[in-house]
């Protein structure tokens, strides 16, 4: 069961969740996109 969730919480970590060292936004926001 752990592993079928990864996927999900790896993307509500990283395009979802707030991170105080980021700001309040999560660290996707801070790839360029190319």
């Amino acid at each position: 069961k752990r592993t079928a969730n990864l996927p999900v919480w790896t993307h509500r970590y990283n395009f979802v969740r707030p991170h105080t060292a980021l700001g309040r936004k999560p660290p996707a926001s801070r790839l360029s996109g190319g």
